[in-house]
C-alpha cells in the first residue's frame, strides 16, 4: 500500500503518520480481545472481529469507486486499512486463543508448526502476487484479492463456530 500511495502523491511524512497510527490501533484490537472474550466468549469475538476487518476493507475496496477524488479515495483506503487491524489483531488473539484450549497438549507443538508454515506460505504467496501485479496502478487487483480472502475466512469461521 505504501507504493500506491507515494504513486498517487502522498507525501512520505502522512504515510509515516498513517503507518503509525495503524500501529497504535492494532494495539486496541489487543485491549478489545481482552474485554470481549471475557464479556462475549472467543465465538463472538472471532466473529465481530473478522466481520469488522472485512466490514472495513470493504470501505477500502470502494474507495477504488472515487478515482476522481483523491484525498477522499485517499482518506477511504487509509482509514479502512487502519480500522481494519482492530479486527486483524482480534481475530489472530482469537484464534491462538482456540488452538491453546482446544488442541490436545500433546500435539499442540505439531499444530503449531502446520500453522507458522501455512502462515509462511500465505505471506510467500503475498509477494508472489506482487509480483504478478507489479504496477501501483494495479493495487486495487491486490485489494480485491485480499478482500475477498478475508471473507472466505469469515466464512469458514462462521462454519467452525456453527458446527460444534
Amino acid at each position: 500500500m505504501t507504493s500506491y500511495l507515494v504513486w498517487v502523491g502522498v507525501p512520505l511524512t502522512v504515510i509515516g503518520i498513517f503507518r503509525s497510527i495503524s500501529s497504535i490501533i492494532g494495539i486496541l484490537g489487543t485491549v478489545a480481545f481482552h474485554i470481549s472474550s471475557y464479556s462475549h466468549g472467543l465465538a463472538k469475538t472471532g466473529m465481530w472481529s473478522i466481520t469488522l476487518q472485512f466490514s472495513c476493507l470493504s470501505l477500502s475496496i470502494m474507495s477504488f469507486l472515487f478515482q476522481n477524488h483523491m484525498v477522499f479515495q485517499t482518506f477511504l483506503l487509509v482509514f479502512g486499512v487502519c480500522a481494519s487491524r482492530i479486527g486483524l489483531w482480534t481475530f489472530d488473539l482469537t484464534i491462538t486463543q482456540y488452538m491453546q484450549q482446544l488442541i490436545p497438549s500433546h500435539i499442540r507443538g505439531e499444530m503449531g508448526g502446520v500453522q507458522n508454515s501455512l502462515e509462511g506460505f500465505f505471506e510467500l504467496l503475498t509477494f508472489v502476487i506482487g509480483l504478478c501485479f507489479p504496477n501501483a496502478s494495479q493495487f486495487g487487483i491486490l485489494g480485491m484479492l485480499i478482500h475477498m480472502l478475508v471473507f472466505i475466512l469469515s466464512s469458514t469461521h462462521f462454519c467452525f463456530i456453527s458446527h460444534p
